[in-house]
């Protein structure tokens, strides 16, 4: 039998424990010389798209405040008109915005711009003034949206300068 080889190198083990530091090491062994105890352990085959779904925990309910079929319009899933004026309350309530927009992006109601015009945002960076509107509506990220495709914030006076 072969020799081992170092995997990471492809040195022979043997010369590579007799080598004082810094020496040269002799050529490297063919792959096919590496040693079988070296080699990772395999695994399991990943179980099927069926089997995944039957061990898989139940999915957790949709949120209240998801729209029914009927109950102002928007098919079941979607934001309803309803909690989009709720987010645009507990923003202009949070920030006293002078002006507060959430608008549907694609139809979907899980995707939503949001634009806001408040005096809190007064010396702050982008990021931070993205995370007094998030803290605002928290809630509804975690329960019922699912991402802020768009958001723009302004002070009072960059929004006066368009």
């Amino acid at each position: 039998m072969a020799p081992c080889v170092a995997t990471t190198t492809g040195r022979p083990m043997a010369a590579l424990q007799q080598q004082p530091r810094g020496a040269r090491a002799p050529a490297a062994a063919p792959p096919q010389q590496r040693c079988r105890a070296a080699a990772a352990p395999r695994r399991a085959p990943a179980p099927s798209p069926a089997a995944a779904a039957a061990t898989a925990p139940p999915r957790r309910a949709v949120a209240a405040r998801v729209a029914e079929p009927g109950s102002s319009g928007a098919p079941a899933g979607q934001v309803s008109s309803e909690l989009m004026a709720s987010m645009e309350a507990k923003i202009a309530a949070a920030l006293e915005a002078q002006a507060v927009r959430v608008q549907d992006m694609y139809g979907d109601g899980r995707h939503v711009s949001i634009d806001v015009v408040a005096a809190a945002f007064e010396g702050k960076n982008s990021v931070a003034r993205q995370r007094l509107v998030y803290k605002a509506i928290w809630l509804e990220l975690q329960e019922t949206v699912h991402a802020v495709d768009a958001m723009t914030t302004k002070t009072p006076e960059e929004a006066g300068k368009q």
